[in-house]
């Protein structure tokens, strides 16, 4: 999809998607887990692009280095997100009395945190990059030279 499309034919709807299903699992108490499996194609798709976004800015030279502080990013989202996701859900369930409340809520304060991708993804992401290069030009041939 970025190669053909560029990195916005992946980032919008991606985020756009898994925001949805987030905000569908918010509001409900079922069928967590057909909007799990939208979530993750979202999210997969979302991921994926933004990786391929970043290596496509990263300088040519420290693409590994790049590569690895984006990677470590990632990693300490996926630590510490759990954590601040069970606090709220133990918090508003306590002041509920409801822990699918609190679930709810988390749910709902995930999906505003990952609609914001979208209107990022519009007013930062170039539309050129990650598209694939145009092929160079025909080479020209030079008129024989008489003698």
């Amino acid at each position: 999809i970025v190669d053909r499309w560029g990195i916005r034919a992946g980032i919008l709807p991606g985020g756009g998607i898994a925001a949805a299903a987030l905000g569908f699992l918010a509001i409900t108490s079922g069928a967590s887990v057909p909007w799990g499996l939208v979530m993750g194609l979202g999210t997969g798709l979302l991921m994926v692009t933004a990786q391929a976004y970043a290596m496509d800015i990263a300088p040519k030279g420290a693409r590994g280095h790049f590569f690895g502080i984006n990677q470590s990013a990632q990693s300490g989202a996926n630590l510490v997100g759990p954590l601040v996701v069970g606090f709220v859900v133990d918090q508003v369930g306590r002041l509920t009395g409801s822990q699918q409340v609190g679930y709810n809520a988390a749910f709902a304060v995930a999906a505003i945190m990952l609609a914001g991708v979208v209107p990022m993804g519009i007013a930062w992401v170039k539309e050129n990059v990650g598209s694939k290069p145009a092929a160079p030009a025909p080479a020209t041939e030079q008129p024989a030279a008489s003698s």
